[in-house]
């Protein structure tokens, strides 16, 4: 996809089963070279906010798992209502995700477990190789993470609730 981010994520339900789509395939990559314009010198694919550190650095050896990295940056502005790294300009941001210094989510969610971090380590680290590798393993493990103790967050704490997170309305 190359552009995960919150205005691309919708939840629907469908037999009462929460389903999450991810919308607006405007800047994926299709197997055809004509369509790539990663490989075009200076091309800046993607949202920076949630551009995985490879996007920053080697747009061309992206795979899937700078998707991941992205969802674990939506998960972060979910339960936080702000994004995980900041700059003033395209170049600062990079630095700042390069560097891969944040917050912790418990420090603005003490009430969450202690798992939560331990996940977003994972999920945000700046090597693909120590992320999850799938998709369905990085939920699975959030799952776990989330339950992980009695003192867990509310069902109101997940992704679906960005727009109710103080803060999320001027997310970028």
């Amino acid at each position: 996809h190359r552009d995960i981010k919150h205005p691309n994520v919708f939840l629907a339900e469908a037999d009462g089963e929460l389903l999450v789509k991810v919308l607006d395939f405007g800047v994926a990559r299709f197997g055809d070279a004509a369509l790539d314009m990663s490989t075009k010198t200076g091309a800046l694919i993607g949202t920076p906010f949630f551009m995985s550190p490879e996007q920053h650095m080697n747009p061309k050896g992206i795979d899937h798992r700078a998707d991941l990295w992205s969802v674990a940056v939506v998960a972060y502005a979910c339960l936080t209502g702000e994004l995980p790294f900041k700059g003033e300009t395209i170049t600062s941001l990079g630095v700042a995700i390069l560097d891969g210094k944040r917050a912790p989510v418990r420090a603005k969610r003490p009430e969450l477990p202690m798992a939560i971090d331990v996940w977003m380590d994972r999920a945000l680290s700046k090597d693909p190789a120590q992320r999850y590798p799938t998709a369905k393993e990085l939920a699975d493990a959030f799952d776990r993470a989330r339950t992980a103790s009695a003192n867990h967050a509310p069902a109101s704490a997940g992704p679906a609730s960005l727009a109710a997170r103080p803060g999320a309305a001027s997310l970028p």
